[in-house]
C-alpha cells in the first residue's frame, strides 16, 4: 500500500494507475489547450508488484508504504516496508544484515549463519559461473574449483571452514547431522571472516 500525497498534471479526464482508476482531474477553464490539473489529497495504491512500486516510489516524495506481513504463529499484521533495503540486489542485503549482527543481536544464530553461506555461494556462482555447469551447493562448488584450481589452497581452506560453519541450518538436521550449538559469540568471527573473504573471491 503506497500513500501518496500532493498535486499532479495529467492529460485526460481521469488517469487509470496499473489498473485504478477514479482520480478526476479538472480542467483549467482559461487554458482548454494545456494539460489538465488535479489536487491529489490522499491516495493509496495497492500492488504486489514490486517493479511497479519502484518505478512509483521514484516519482514521489518520502511515500509511506505499508506491507502484509503473514505469520501463522502470531497472526499477520501490517508493518512498515523498508523501501531502501528491499531496492538492494539480494546479496547486498545479506551483507548488510551480516555487519549489522555484527552490533546488534537482531536474528537467530542460525539464520545468521544461513546468510554466511548463501554469501559465499553467490560471489562464488557469479564469479565462476562459466566453470559450475549449474552446480549451485557450496560444497561442491568448492571440490570443482579445487579440481579446476582456481582457487589458492589457503582460500580453498577458509571457504571449506566456513561451509561447515554454515552447512547444518542450511541443508536441515535430515540431510546432515546437526552442527554443536553455536552461540553469537562463537559465531561472530565467523561472520567477520565471511565479510573479509568476499573481498578475495
Amino acid at each position: 500500500v503506497v500513500e501518496i500525497t500532493g498535486a499532479m498534471l495529467c492529460k485526460s479526464a481521469t488517469i487509470s494507475l496499473m489498473g485504478f482508476s477514479g482520480l478526476v482531474c479538472f480542467r483549467k477553464p482559461t487554458l482548454p489547450e494545456k494539460p489538465y490539473f488535479f489536487n491529489l489529497f490522499l491516495a493509496k495504491v495497492l500492488t504486489h508488484n514490486k517493479d511497479f512500486l519502484f518505478i512509483l516510489a521514484e516519482k514521489l516524495t518520502n511515500p509511506k508504504v505499508i506491507s502484509l506481513r503473514k505469520d501463522k504463529i502470531n497472526g499477520s499484521k501490517l508493518i512498515l516496508f523498508d523501501l531502501e533495503k528491499e531496492q538492494k540486489l539480494g546479496q547486498h542485503q545479506r551483507i548488510d544484515d551480516l555487519e549489522r549482527y555484527l552490533d546488534e543481536d537482531y536474528c537467530s544464530v542460525q539464520d545468521a549463519q544461513e546468510k554466511i553461506r548463501l554469501c559465499i555461494e553467490t560471489a562464488l556462482q557469479f564469479k565462476y559461473y562459466r566453470y559450475l555447469n549449474g552446480i549451485t551447493t557450496l560444497g561442491k562448488i568448492l571440490d570443482k574449483l579445487k579440481e579446476l584450481s582456481k582457487i589458492q589452497p589457503d582460500l580453498l581452506k577458509t571457504l571449506r571452514d566456513l561451509n561447515e560453519v554454515s552447512s547444518a541450518p542450511h541443508h536441515g538436521e535430515h540431510k546432515k547431522a546437526p552442527l554443536k550449538e553455536l552461540t553469537r559469540a562463537d559465531l561472530l568471527p565467523d561472520i567477520r571472516k565471511t565479510l573479509d573473504i568476499l573481498e578475495e573471491i
